[in-house]
């Protein structure tokens, strides 16, 4: 994986890329992130793309059964038709205010490019320093921190 064009070993914890999102009910950036002593479970996903679909759901589940204390999603819709990903949300139920839509496509360029996209379907765990602690995280990583809270 490579952040900022920078290659680095998934083991080495890269500071996460700024990034700033906003919808309807608020916004989210990597400002945000310290001194709340959560992780933050960023899901990239994309409407096209099944499996993305599918684990934007499901990580949103596990986020919300891991509880708002130790944890937060959300999900980052990277496709550009605002009406699919509109449908996608009515018919996948999730909780769209944690859910954004990257209108600007320069923003949306950018986010690709600071965090090495080249499609949806990507999940960074981040630590309450601003650290990535998982790319593509599992199940079992995540419930770590349900489970006893130490760092990963």
């Amino acid at each position: 994986m490579s952040v900022n064009g920078v290659a680095v070993d998934k083991n080495a914890k890269p500071q996460v890329p700024h990034f700033s999102f906003e919808n309807s009910y608020g916004a989210c950036s990597s400002d945000d992130i310290a001194g709340h002593g959560k992780y933050l479970l960023l899901q990239f996903w994309d409407a096209s793309d099944a499996s993305s679909r599918v684990n934007n759901r499901k990580f949103a589940t596990l986020a919300e059964k891991v509880g708002n204390d130790s944890l937060e999603y959300v999900g980052v819709y990277t496709g550009s038709d605002k009406t699919l990903f509109k449908s996608a949300m009515a018919a996948d139920g999730c909780e769209i205010s944690k859910q954004y839509f990257l209108a600007d496509k320069e923003d949306a360029a950018n986010i690709y490019a600071d965090f090495s996209l080249s499609s949806g379907n990507h999940t960074f765990l981040i630590a309450p320093d601003g650290r990535i602690a998982a790319i593509n995280p599992t199940e079992e990583q995540i419930k770590t921190i349900e489970n006893n809270g130490t760092s990963l």
